[in-house]
C-alpha cells in the first residue's frame, strides 16, 4: 500500500535542491530485442512484428519489477527485503543531499504476434502498468521528519528551493493492436516499418508536490514544542487525485477509471547475411518511439487542489496540524487555513495525464556462430515537471548474448548517473526466461537497483532452411 502520511511528510519536507537526471535499468533488461525474444520485442518496437522468425508467437505471461534510487545500496542477501516498504523507506532516505527514486511494474498479458505472409504480421497485446517516483528529497531531513520532526535540526532552518519537488503513483493498463510491414526487401538489407495503437484504460493517478519553497523552519519556546513555517515563508502546493491505486496489483491496476489514446511507431534496417533463418542478419538497427498519448481523468474535486502559501500568522503554520491525517483530507485542511490562498487551477475538474514517452535506438550485431553484441539508447520525451505524469529516465545499455535456438545467456550492463554501473544476467530456457538486470552487481558488491524479470512465451518457428536448400534455391534463381 502506497503511505501516504510518508508520501505528504516527504513533500514538505523536500527543500532547496536542484533537479538530477539519472537513469534507471530499462524495462525486461537484454531480451528486448534479438531472434528468439518473439513478440515481447513488439513492445519496444513495433517494426518487428513484420518478418518474425516465428509463424506465431504467444506471450502467456511475463513481470518486470524494479526500484531503483540515488542513495540506498543493497547487497545480494538484502535485495529480497528490498520491496518491504519499510526496510527500502529507511534505505532510500538515508544520506546526504538530494534523494530520487522510482519504483516500476510492467506486466505484459496475454499477446499475439500472427505473421501473416513474407512481409507483415500483426498483434494483439495487453500489459499493464505502475509507476511510483519520488523526484528531488532532501533524504536527511525527510527521515528527521518521520523519525521525530525536532530531531536532528539546529533552529531556525532556511529553506530556499526553485525546484519542483514532487511525488506521484501512476497506474494504466494498455490494449494494443500493432502492425508491421516490410517495405524494402533487397538480397542484402531489410527495411520494415510498424506501428501500434493503444486503448488506454487508466486506473488512477495521484501526485503531491511543492515548488518555489522559501521561508524558515522555527520552533518557537512552547509546551507542545512544535514546529512552524515562519512568517513570510512561501511557495506553490498541489494536490491531486483521480482513481484510485493504493497498491500496484493486477486487480487494482485493471480497475478503468478513464480512458486515452496512444501510439508507438518503429523502423528497423538489416544488413542481410544470406537466406539462413537461424542467423538472418550481420547487424541490424532499431528506432522506435513510444509511449505518445494521454489519459484524461476526472479529478477528485474534494481532494485536489493548488494552493499559493503565504504564511502571515504569529508564529507560523504549525506543521503538526498535518499530522494523523490522511492525505484525501489535506485540501480541507489547507482550504480554511489562512496562509494558503486557492489559485486558479485549485477546481479544474479535469487533468490530462501524459505517457511516459521515450525514443529508443538500439544497434544489435552478430559477432560470430551464436554470439551478438546490441548497444541501445533510451532518451526521455516525457514532460516530468508537470508532477502528475509519470516518466522513465534516459541511459544507455550494453548487452553480449549467447543465442541458441533452445538456450540463451543475456548479460545487460547498464550506466547512469542514479544508479551508476549495474550488471545483471538473464536466462533463457526454450519459451522460458527469467533474471535480473542488476543481478551481478549485487553479488560482486552493492547495488543501487532492485529488479526482476520473468515470462513464458510458446510459439512456432520458421523451418530454418538447410545449406543444400539455400544453394539449389540460389541456382534456381540465377537461372
Amino acid at each position: 500500500m502506497i503511505n501516504y502520511r510518508f508520501f505528504t511528510i516527504l513533500c514538505f519536507s523536500t527543500i532547496f535542491f536542484k533537479k538530477e537526471t539519472g537513469a534507471q535499468s530499462f524495462s525486461f533488461p537484454g531480451t528486448r530485442i534479438g531472434n528468439y525474444t518473439g513478440v515481447q520485442s513488439v513492445f519496444f518496437n513495433p517494426s518487428h512484428a513484420a518478418d518474425s522468425r516465428y509463424l506465431f508467437d504467444l506471450n502467456l505471461f511475463s513481470i518486470n519489477a524494479g526500484f531503483g534510487n540515488n542513495k540506498a545500496s543493497y547487497s545480494l542477501n538484502t535485495t529480497f527485503n528490498t520491496f518491504n516498504s519499510t526496510n527500502t523507506l529507511n534505505n532510500f532516505l538515508s544520506g546526504e543531499g538530494r534523494v530520487s527514486g522510482q519504483l516500476n511494474l510492467d506486466i505484459l498479458g496475454p499477446s499475439l504476434l500472427i505473421n501473416l505472409n513474407k512481409k507483415s504480421g500483426i498483434v494483439l497485446s495487453s500489459r499493464i502498468r505502475g509507476q511510483f517516483s519520488v523526484t528531488d528529497i532532501d533524504g536527511k531531513l525527510a527521515k528527521t521528519v518521520l523519525d521525530d520532526l525536532k530531531n536532528g535540526i539546529s533552529f531556525p532552518y532556511q529553506i530556499s528551493s526553485g525546484s519542483n519537488m514532487r511525488i506521484n503513483t501512476n497506474g494504466w493498463a494498455e490494449y494494443g493492436l500493432t502492425y508491421g510491414r516490410v517495405i524494402k526487401d533487397e538480397k542484402d538489407k531489410l527495411l520494415k516499418i510498424g506501428a501500434t495503437i493503444k486503448f488506454l484504460a487508466g486506473a488512477g493517478n495521484s501526485y503531491a508536490q511543492i515548488n518555489q519553497l522559501s521561508g524558515t523552519l522555527i520552533q518557537p519556546p512552547s509546551p507542545n514544542g512544535n514546529v512552524y513555517l515562519a512568517q513570510g515563508s512561501r511557495g506553490e502546493i498541489g494536490i491531486g487525485i483521480s482513481g484510485k491505486v493504493s497498491s500496484f496489483t493486477p486487480n487494482q491496476l485493471l480497475q478503468s477509471s478513464s480512458i486515452g489514446l496512444g501510439l508507438d511507431f518503429g523502423l528497423v534496417y538489416e544488413k542481410r547475411s544470406g537466406n539462413s533463418k537461424r542467423h538472418p542478419y550481420k547487424y541490424k538497427l532499431s528506432l522506435s518511439v513510444l509511449d505518445i498519448g494521454s489519459i484524461k481523468y476526472d479529478r477528485d474535486i474534494s481532494k485536489s487542489g493548488s494552493f499559493n502559501m503565504l504564511v502571515t500568522s504569529t508564529p507560523g503554520f504549525d506543521l503538526q496540524t498535518l499530522q494523523g491525517v490522511s492525505f484525501d483530507g489535506y485540501k480541507q485542511i489547507l482550504s480554511t487555513n489562512p496562509n494558503f490562498t486557492p489559485a486558479a487551477s485549485n477546481n479544474a475538474t479535469t487533468i490530462t495525464v501524459s505517457l511516459p514517452a521515450t525514443i529508443q535506438l538500439y544497434g544489435d550485431a552478430r559477432l560470430f556462430g551464436n554470439l551478438y553484441l546490441s548497444a541501445g539508447t533510451q532518451i526521455s520525451l516525457a514532460n516530468n515537471k508537470n508532477p502528475e505524469n509519470p516518466f522513465l529516465y534516459s541511459g544507455f545499455t550494453l548487452t553480449p548474448r549467447y543465442e541458441g535456438r533452445g538456450v540463451g545467456l543475456y548479460f545487460p550492463i547498464n550506466y547512469n548517473s542514479l544508479t551508476q554501473l549495474t550488471m545483471g544476467t538473464t536466462v533463457r530456457l526454450g519459451p522460458l526466461f527469467f533474471g535480473s538486470g542488476s543481478i551481478l552487481s549485487s553479488l560482486l558488491s552493492n547495488s543501487k537497483q532492485a529488479d526482476f524479470h520473468a515470462g513464458l512465451h510458446l510459439g512456432i518457428l520458421k523451418r530454418a532452411k538447410k545449406k543444400t536448400d539455400e544453394s539449389e534455391a540460389e541456382n534456381k534463381t540465377s537461372n
